[in-house]
């Protein structure tokens, strides 16, 4: 691509690592997003929510949160997006303690939410037989007028 002079920018960085992110090659699309910032490129939030995407997609717990930290340090807030993989994660592995620690984190962040992260949530504790937690999230999701 350079070689035809064409300079790579964000979106041409974005499309590289979801490529790489959604065939589980997490090292080269963080080795991708390292290689932005050296030329200067900011990673945005699109690229952030693919890298996390791709950890969150094989259970890479610890790097999805290590970009979350690193996308936050870098001036880039994460948005329900962000929040909502990070939720899903947890959830998938059963540590619904840490999935709901993320949407407290996401409703004290004050960014627009939509029903998703609340129907994983809700999901998750009825499965788990636990009913007074779910109602307490149906409730929030009813304070956030996200109900029918």
């Amino acid at each position: 691509m350079v070689e035809l002079g064409v300079t790579p920018n964000v979106f041409t960085y974005n499309a590289l690592i979801r490529a790489h992110a959604v065939v589980g090659n997490i090292v080269d699309a963080l080795s991708l997003e390292e290689e932005m910032v050296s030329k200067g490129i900011l990673p945005d939030l699109v690229t952030y929510n693919l890298l996390i995407n791709g950890a969150c997609t094989f259970r890479l717990v610890p790097i999805a949160l290590q970009l979350q930290s690193k996308m936050i340090s870098r001036g880039c807030q994460p948005d329900c997006i962000t929040y909502t993989q990070l939720i899903r994660v947890y959830c998938m592995k059963g540590k619904l303690h840490e999935a709901k620690a993320i949407f407290n984190q996401m409703q004290k962040s004050g960014v627009p939410v939509d029903h998703v992260p609340f129907y994983i949530l809700i999901n998750k504790y009825y499965i788990h037989g636990q009913m007074i937690e779910a109602f307490d999230i149906y409730e929030k999701m009813e304070e956030k007028g996200l109900v029918g």
